[in-house]
């Protein structure tokens, strides 16, 4: 990442309810993708994040929590975000990630997209200079995480790719479901390991 340094969320929340009741095959894999990213070091400390469509909004990653150690109760619902506020409407007991303006106009844009990987993969990060060599789309400009100009980045670039890399920050792969965004990460960091040391 660039150092920029972690101040939370720059978004409003408000919550309406507490309780979240979540399926259990939604909340498996959740946990699963949690733990693949966890164990691929796809995110330093308790950065990065995943979310996924539901009918009535979106259930993403809490901030400050790491994939390793995600449970139920890290796990968020959106039923709204609110650009011109920057308010997000949340079910649950934490407050959202950071990039959820991010995860919410990347649904509002793409009805194709049901989930979304955001991970901070240091080895694609550390060789970003390759992207262009390699096809791999990258945002135009470098912005400061979670905010709209950010957001607007990204869904900007992945009208080119399901796989962006965010200049300077992570990147984020989307898909049907988050097995499919999972692998298209995996697929992209694979590609810059066989390019071998920086």
């Amino acid at each position: 990442m660039d150092g920029e340094e972690y101040v939370g969320r720059k978004f409003r929340t408000v919550f309406l309810e507490r309780d979240l009741r979540l399926d259990e095959s939604t909340l498996k894999e959740f946990l699963r993708v949690s733990r693949a990213l966890a164990s691929e070091d796809m995110a330093e400390a308790n950065a990065g994040n995943i979310s996924v469509r539901e009918s009535e909004g979106m259930l993403i990653k809490a901030g400050g929590r790491s994939f390793k150690e995600l449970m139920r109760e890290d796990i968020v619902k959106v039923v709204d975000y609110d650009e011109k506020t920057n308010t997000a409407k949340v079910c649950g007991r934490v407050e959202p990630s950071s990039e959820t303006p991010m995860h919410w106009m990347i649904y509002q844009e793409f009805p194709e997209v049901n989930a979304v990987v955001h991970a901070h993969d240091q080895l694609v990060l550390k060789k970003q200079g390759l992207a262009g060599e390699l096809g791999i789309t990258i945002t135009k400009k470098k912005v400061s995480y979670g905010t709209l100009e950010q957001a607007r980045e990204v869904v900007e670039a992945l009208r080119k790719s399901d796989y962006v890399l965010i200049r300077d920050h992570g990147s984020v792969s989307v898909g049907r479901n988050l097995g499919e965004a999972l692998d298209e990460l995996m697929k992209v960091h694979r590609r810059f390991e066989d390019e071998g040391e920086v």
